[in-house]
């Protein structure tokens, strides 16, 4: 996986989570819907999402290709979330 730097949380301002499009970076895809961003990437053998929970945080969820739950967590950031769950990926999923 090709590593490309992330913003830091301490770029978002004032300590609110953000999900925008500059963190569609190695595979990860920007999508909102009715004011709702997220961020959705595509693993071997599972699908990870990143939504935003609150103003100050975000959670990342890993599902299997049959949409069952095989991880789910809350972050700071969204920097935070996406490289938790790419960590989880790389270490949990079978390639």
């Amino acid at each position: 996986m090709m590593d490309t730097a992330l913003p830091t949380s301490g770029s978002e301002g004032d300590g609110d989570a953000v999900i925008a499009p500059y963190y569609a970076v190695n595979g990860w895809q920007y999508s909102s819907d009715g004011g709702q961003p997220r961020l959705h990437q595509q693993y071997p053998k599972a699908t990870g999402t990143i939504r935003l929970t609150t103003g100050r945080s975000c959670s990342w969820t890993i599902r299997d290709l049959d949409g069952q739950l095989v991880r789910e967590a809350s972050a700071a950031s969204a920097a935070e979330a996406v490289t938790a769950a790419d960590g989880f990926a790389d270490r949990s999923l079978d390639a």
